[in-house]
């Protein structure tokens, strides 16, 4: 997909939603992103391709903007580990799904929302197929990427796109006492 494409499609997911064309909003809890300082809200913090060089300038990021934005540290390294998960099923079904040079061509794009009482993922991407979780045998060497999104978030959930393709989302409580 090059650029004018990839800008077309999320302009008319845009569209659609204004329109309230049976589009699912992404802030399914009803809390609107909390406005940052010099960010707008629902801004799109991170558009890499969905290639596995891909998941360590996330992992990156996320950390880096959560320093920005003062959460602890805990905290932090929960985000870290499921925006790891979410950006790896991302790019692990876009990559094993196309030829991987097309794959390459292909986005996924992370956002990151500060809430009243959590901080909001959400991954977006071109795969039209919801994550499902399944049971995983005891010595699997992989397969429990949303068990552990399930584990360390408060919620979380996936819905299409008007446009195409999924976002898959959560949220990770800033209480750091307990649950989660």
């Amino acid at each position: 997909m090059d650029e004018d494409e990839y800008t077309f499609c999320h302009l008319a997911e845009g569209l659609c939603r204004a329109l309230d064309h049976n589009c699912p909003p992404s802030r399914e809890c009803g809390q609107q992103p909390a406005r940052l300082p010099g960010e707008a809200a629902g801004a799109i913090l991170l558009r890499l391709p969905c290639a596995p060089r891909s998941v360590p300038p996330s992992r990156r990021h996320t950390r880096e903007t959560l320093a920005a934005w003062r959460v602890s540290t805990s905290v932090t390294e929960t985000l870290v580990l499921v925006v790891s998960e979410l950006v790896t099923n991302a790019v692990r079904y876009s990559w094993t799904r196309t030829p991987q040079a097309a794959a390459a061509r292909r986005f996924f794009e992370l956002s990151l929302y500060a809430l009243a009482d959590c901080i909001r993922v959400e991954v977006r991407d071109k795969e039209r197929k919801l994550p499902v979780p399944t049971a995983v045998a005891e010595y699997a060497e992989g397969g429990r990427g949303l068990e552990i999104v399930q584990c360390c978030t408060s919620r979380w959930g996936a819905y299409h796109t008007c446009a195409g393709g999924k976002v898959v989302w959560c949220d990770v409580s800033l209480d750091t006492t307990g649950g989660g």
